[in-house]
C-alpha cells in the first residue's frame, strides 16, 4: 500500500505538471486537514514545492481519537510485526523533479524525527490536541545531494489501527526571500516526445521540464521595480501561422495573452512583464525552440534613455517605430476618451508586443 501511494501521488504530481494545473494552498487551508485517518501509510495530502516556497516550516495540530488495540503493526515494506512509536505518527516524505527520493521525516508529539524514548498510548490522551511544527529544511535535507526538491507527501506513519484527526495543516511563514535575477539555459521544445533539458544557470530558482511546459519556480522578485520574464527562442521553420508563446502561472493562467503570427525563421526574445507575488511560472512555446529564460528587474523599462544627450544623439539612436495614429487622445461621439473611436484596435500590451516583434524583422 505504501508504494502504491507513492506512485499514486508521482503520477498526480505529473499530471499537474503536464497540465500545467495546480492547486494554490492557503496557509490556513491545506490539503488534508479537518479528516480522520486510520492505518499505516494512509494518505493525508500533498503539498508543492510551488506552494510552499517562501515558507519556513508545516503546523500540524491533531487530535488520537482511537489507540490500535495490540500496540503493534506489520511493516508493509519488510513485512516484520513492530511495536508502535507514537514518535512516528506523521511521515514527510519529499520527492525530487525525477519522481525520486521518498525519504521520510517522522512527526509526533515529541517533535521531530525523535527515535528515544519510544511513546506509547500509555504516555498519551484520546481527544486531546497536540501540536507538531516540521521545518522544510529538515524535509528536503532527506534527499541526495544534487537532488531538486518537487513536491512532499503527508501521510500517517506506523500507528497500526489507530484513528488520527488532523484539525489543521497550516504553514509558517519564512523571512522574505529578496529578489534575485535568474537564468535558466538548454534546449527545449513542446510537444510529446520532445520536451528537453533546462539549467538553471544563475540564481536559486528550480526548474523542471515536461513535453508541455517549462516550470521555473522558487524564484523571488521581491523589491524589483519592474519583474520581467525574457524568453529567447528559434524558429527553425516558419510555421506560418499563429503560434502559442505564453508565459502562465500555476493554474494555467496567461500572464499576457499572446499568440503572433509567425512566418519567419530565426531567433526571438519575447518579453513579458510579471507581479512582483509571482514566484513560479510555466513558459509554454510552440513551433520552437526554448533556449533561454531570464527573469530580471528592468527597472529602466524598455524606453530609451535621453536624459542630457542632444536631439541628434536621439536621433541616430531612434529605430524602427509605429503610429498609433492619435488613439491616445481619441475622442468619441460621446465626449469621452475612447482610444478606438478613429478605428485603431485598443492599446494593449499584446500590441505593444506584436508591433515589437514585427518591428525586430525589420
Amino acid at each position: 500500500m505504501f508504494k502504491i501511494k507513492k506512485m499514486l501521488a508521482a503520477a498526480a504530481a505529473i499530471a499537474m505538471t503536464a497540465t500545467a494545473v495546480t492547486t494554490s494552498m492557503s496557509a490556513t487551508a491545506l490539503e488534508g486537514e479537518g479528516k480522520s485517518y486510520t492505518g499505516n501509510a494512509a494518505y493525508i495530502g500533498t503539498y508543492m514545492a510551488t506552494d510552499y516556497f517562501g515558507n519556513s516550516a508545516f503546523e500540524v495540530t491533531f487530535e488520537y481519537q482511537s489507540f490500535d488495540p495490540d500496540g503493534t503493526y506489520v511493516d508493509e515494506e519488510t513485512g516484520e510485526t513492530k511495536t508502535i512509536d507514537y514518535n512516528d505518527t506523521f511521515q514527510f516524505l519529499v520527492y525530487d523533479t525525477e519522481w525520486g527520493g521518498w525519504n521520510k521525516t517522522i512527526a509526533g508529539p515529541n517533535g521531530v524525527d525523535k527515535t528515544t524514548p519510544p511513546l506509547t498510548a500509555a504516555d498519551l490522551d484520546l481527544d486531546t490536541t497536540y501540536t507538531v511544527t516540521v521545518p522544510i529544511a529538515t524535509i528536503e535535507e532527506k534527499l541526495a545531494a544534487g537532488s531538486t526538491p518537487f513536491g512532499i507527501n503527508l501521510q500517517l506513519g506506523g500507528v497500526g489501527d489507530t484513528t488520527v484527526y488532523v484539525d489543521t495543516i497550516s504553514y509558517v511563514s519564512g523571512p522574505v526571500v529578496t529578489g534575485e535575477e535568474v537564468t535558466v539555459t538548454g534546449s527545449w521544445e513542446k510537444g510529446e516526445g520532445k520536451g528537453g533539458d533546462m539549467t538553471v544557470t544563475q540564481g536559486s530558482a528550480k526548474v523542471v521540464t515536461s513535453d508541455d511546459n517549462i516550470n521555473v519556480y522558487n524564484f523571488s522578485t521581491q523589491g524589483f521595480v519592474n519583474p520581467t520574464v525574457d524568453v529567447t527562442v528559434t524558429y527553425e521553420t516558419a510555421p506560418n501561422t499563429h503560434v502559442q508563446a505564453d508565459i502562465q502561472t500555476q493554474d494555467g493562467t496567461q500572464v499576457a495573452p499572446y499568440s503572433p503570427y509567425i512566418d519567419v525563421t530565426g531567433t526571438y526574445t519575447y518579453t513579458t512583464e510579471i507581479s512582483t507575488d509571482v514566484t513560479s511560472i510555466l513558459a509554454v512555446y510552440d513551433y520552437c525552440t526554448v533556449t533561454k529564460i531570464h527573469i530580471y528587474d528592468n527597472h529602466e523599462g524598455n524606453a530609451l534613455s535621453v536624459s542630457n544627450q542632444s536631439a541628434n544623439d536621439v536621433i541616430a539612436n531612434l529605430q524602427a517605430g509605429y503610429d498609433l495614429g492619435n488613439a491616445m487622445d481619441a475622442i468619441n461621439a460621446q465626449g469621452e476618451v475612447d482610444e478606438t473611436a478613429t478605428g485603431n484596435p485598443p492599446v494593449t500590451e499584446k500590441l505593444f508586443q506584436t508591433i515589437k516583434h514585427k518591428v525586430s524583422r525589420v
